[in-house]
């Protein structure tokens, strides 16, 4: 029996390991928890092999007892991994799809292992059992059966788990349960880049997110905003940029659009990065506040990186994108803008506009159109879509229709 009144803050911190990498103890909120299972998803070739053994390499620095479990790779490509990231690793290897083995490897009393990594779930199988190998049914037996000893261990269970075409963790809601840590590590247009999302966390804020920069060394930590585009925030028509509030992390986001006349009379909507409910939404608003069609043409909206743009502070941004595609002119130089659109062209106060104009200035920008009443820190406040239009510079007087 444990006494909750007797546990002290200072005690469960000193339950979290430093994985060696900043944005990654962030992201999982402070480290690694002692006894936590985390599953690692995403596209082969990604790199959640080059990330495991990153922090592999880094705990074994720290005297962290660390066995990486390979059922994948050979025992020479692993060591060729490890040697090309770091020379001094003192990590424990073994290479087997034998799950039992694997458990019984983790189970050792002598062997004392406070960090495992499994390269991956899905190549492992008992072969004692009569469940078929990469079966979801295997899948499930694996997680619940790799967990249930890393609790009993006190081990933290890094999962390594491949995504489907569809881009979710086979079997996931069968799954999620068993596990502590959901990560997802995604590849951008960018090849260069990697981003890892938290979309579960038992021990920290969700979601989150860290962008790393994927070297012949292994990944490094990029700064913010590595998904936005090359360029400067000079004046082109079609482009307008919002602070994005995701977790405990602002970033900005750069909202694109094309539209031209339909081709055989047929309008078609395309999206990247942006909900095609949300945008055809927008879409509609646009035509009856200020008379565009833009519902009878065709219409590309792009997110600039890979990361989708959920939340609906981005309508302005996505308005305004619009707009100024539509009539070849530029958002006015130094502004940006958010603010969730209602049916009926109001735009909606957000309660956190303070914190993005912040941001926003500190990454260039001299203002942000908004509403947020009563603020003198923001100069462009408004209650409209054709108010905001006109800060904006998109329009020349507040009217409902442009032709």
């Amino acid at each position: 029996m444990i006494s909750l009144a007797n546990s002290s803050r200072v005690e469960i911190a000193e339950m979290r390991v430093e994985t060696g990498i900043s944005e990654l103890n962030r992201v999982l909120g402070g480290g690694l928890m002692a006894g936590s299972v985390i599953l690692l998803a995403g596209d082969p070739g990604v790199g959640k092999s080059t990330l495991a053994c990153q922090v592999s390499s880094n705990l074994s620095k720290a005297k962290v007892r660390v066995l990486y479990v390979s059922g994948e790779e050979t025992k020479d490509q692993v060591i060729a991994r490890f040697r090309r990231i770091d020379t001094d690793a003192d990590v424990a290897l073994l290479c087997t799809q034998n799950l039992q083995r694997v458990v019984d490897e983790i189970d050792r009393d002598d062997a004392g292992y406070n960090f495992v990594v499994v390269d991956s779930l899905q190549a492992l199988y008992d072969p004692k059992s009569t469940l078929s190998a990469y079966s979801s049914n295997q899948l499930r037996t694996n997680a619940s059966v790799l967990s249930a000893v890393a609790k009993r261990r006190g081990t933290t269970l890094m999962l390594l788990g491949q995504i489907t075409k569809d881009g979710s963790v086979s079997g996931p809601k069968s799954i999620e349960h068993l596990v502590d840590v959901v990560a997802y590590f995604i590849r951008p247009r960018d090849d260069s880049v990697r981003s890892l999302e938290i979309v579960k966390n038992r021990f920290g804020r969700t979601p989150e997110f860290a962008d790393f920069i994927l070297e012949e060394k292994g990944l490094t930590t990029s700064g913010e905003d590595t998904l936005m585009s090359k360029g400067d925030l000079s004046d082109v028509a079609g482009r307008a940029f919002v602070p994005v509030s995701y977790g405990s992390r602002y970033y900005l986001a750069e909202i694109q659009a094309l539209v031209s006349p339909a081709r055989d009379s047929a309008p078609r909507i395309y999206s990247e990065g942006l909900d095609i409910g949300r945008l055809q939404m927008l879409l509609l608003i646009l035509d009856k506040e200020l008379g565009l069609s833009l519902t009878s043409k065709m219409v590309l909206v792009q997110v600039v990186g890979s990361r989708e743009v959920k939340d609906h502070t981005s309508d302005l941004a996505v308005a305004a994108a619009l707009v100024s595609a539509a009539t070849g002119r530029p958002v006015a130089e130094g502004l940006c803008c958010f603010g969730e659109l209602s049916l009926l062209g109001e735009l909606r106060p957000t309660g956190d506009s303070a914190e993005r104009l912040r941001f926003a200035k500190s990454r260039g920008f001299s203002d942000a159109v908004c509403n947020m009443v009563n603020n003198s820190d923001i100069v462009d406040s408004c209650r409209t879509l054709p108010q905001a239009l006109v800060r904006l510079g998109l329009l020349k007087a507040e009217l409902r229709a442009i032709g």
